[in-house]
């Protein structure tokens, strides 16, 4: 709505004058237009002496030079550099690397649409989406996503996997992922590699919520068994969240992550190899984690507003993984199910990626599969006998994979060698959670 203000400091509105124009028209006089809208009489006179010349717009405004005509050349000319450098940055990102409150976000947004950086934006509206259960505390549930396949300059194919604290808005993690052609798309190995720098830094998250990809979820049976990265998240004693299908709404804080991170770390930019990549995208968490302002947050960076969520207080070390994994946890999840498979021709069925031979089993039939905890062997019920077998692929080498710890693990400051109950007193000293990844 279009305002001025009068000689009082009364506000007039568009509205406001058009019912002046109408009560002029109506015959009445400056005196009962200004009791009846509470405005001086110079006011509506002002008002009736534009009217008749058809001005009901407001000259006020800003001075004709444009915005920030008021500040020294040297700040546009800032602006426009750290633009030009980082075409993602908007006026909040550039006002913290001004260092300063002013110029105010508005004006440097003024400045930005009227040297043409901006792009017009079309509104949000259509049918409401229902909204996934509400959080109540710090690292409650973390969602993870893959924001798709990129071609960076002096990198290669990269995928970013993104993490995000759905309570505290905190960005947990942003791990490059380094793929070997346009058309691969992350693997698991990947995202237990993403997670890991999340949890060295964060800690352990209560939950963690993903789509149906294949990673973790097998979309091929309708009867699904856990995915490796399922049941490593289960080990470490983290409870798997599943959004619904095709409903990326449910993943709304880690989708709007993909955006901000590669506004913030990657338009623009060129980069020497994979780990400068990492370093940049780390540095730039750390702006938006401490200094960053969130709406949603009152205008407060994420550990501003939350300040307990530096840490969820559950430890994890890298080098302590293989320790820290529970099977047990890995056994009760599948002994949950029921699981149903096809035999093959060969006399074989697949479970979980892992080949089980059954000879008195007959080509084609539909077995039903369960699991018995105690002794650790999935039972085959035929149509009048039941055959055990060992579970295959349970076990702490198979679920931390290969790569693991060989893979492209961004370097970090050791704790100081302290003994291990002083450590988890004090959770030692923990450089990287003030820097962030180091080379």
């Amino acid at each position: 709505m279009i305002k001025s203000a009068d000689i009082m400091g009364k506000i007039t509105t568009l509205e406001d004058r058009h019912k002046i124009q109408q009560m002029v028209a109506d015959g009445h006089s400056s005196k009962q237009i200004a009791e009846a809208m509470h405005l001086s009489i110079s006011t509506v006179k002002k008002w009736r002496s534009r009217i008749k010349k058809g001005q009901l717009a407001s000259s006020m405004g800003r001075p004709k030079k444009g915005p920030l005509s008021s500040f020294a050349p040297d700040v546009a000319d800032a602006l426009t550099r750290l633009r030009e450098a980082h075409p993602g940055w908007g006026p909040i990102t550039l006002q913290l690397e001004l260092g300063g409150e002013v110029p105010s976000r508005a004006s440097i947004a003024r400045f930005l649409h009227e040297k043409g950086f901006t792009r017009d934006y079309e509104p949000h509206a259509g049918v409401a989406q229902p909204r996934v259960a509400r959080t109540e505390r710090v690292h409650q549930r973390w969602q993870l996503d893959a924001e798709g396949n990129r071609q960076i300059e002096g990198v290669g194919t990269v995928a970013l996997l993104n993490v995000k604290d759905v309570h505290s808005r905190t960005y947990t993690g942003s791990y490059p992922a380094l793929l070997k052609s346009t058309r691969s798309h992350p693997k698991t190995d990947h995202y237990q590699m993403a997670l890991r720098v999340a949890f060295t830094e964060f800690g352990l998250p209560e939950t963690i919520q993903v789509d149906h990809a294949s990673v973790f979820y097998d979309n091929s049976n309708r009867s699904p068994f856990p995915t490796r990265m399922h049941l490593w998240l289960t080990c470490l004693g983290i409870d798997v969240y599943f959004s619904r299908v095709r409903r990326a709404t449910d993943q709304a804080h880690v989708e709007r992550m993909h955006q901000t991170m590669v506004a913030q770390a990657i338009e623009g930019q060129r980069f020497y190899d994979w780990e400068h990549l990492a370093r940049r995208l780390s540095e730039r968490r750390q702006v938006l984690n401490h200094f960053y302002p969130c709406s949603t947050l009152e205008g407060c960076a994420p550990l501003q507003a939350f300040p307990e969520a530096r840490h969820s207080g559950r430890i994890y070390l890298p080098e302590r993984e293989t320790a820290q994994l529970d099977l047990n946890r890995a056994y009760q999840l599948i002994a949950e199910g029921t699981y149903f498979r096809r035999v093959s021709k060969d006399g074989t069925v697949s479970l979980g990626g892992q080949i089980y031979y059954l000879a008195q089993a007959k080509p084609h039939q539909q077995l039903r599969i369960t699991f018995d905890q105690h002794s650790q062997s999935l039972i085959f019920h035929l149509d009048k006998e039941q055959l055990r077998k060992p579970i295959k692929g349970i076990d702490k080498q198979s679920l931390t994979g290969e790569l693991w710890p060989y893979g492209p693990f961004p370097c970090f400051q050791l704790p100081i060698p302290f003994d291990w109950q002083s450590h988890i007193t004090s959770i030692g000293t923990r450089l990287f959670e003030t820097v962030g990844v180091t080379t």
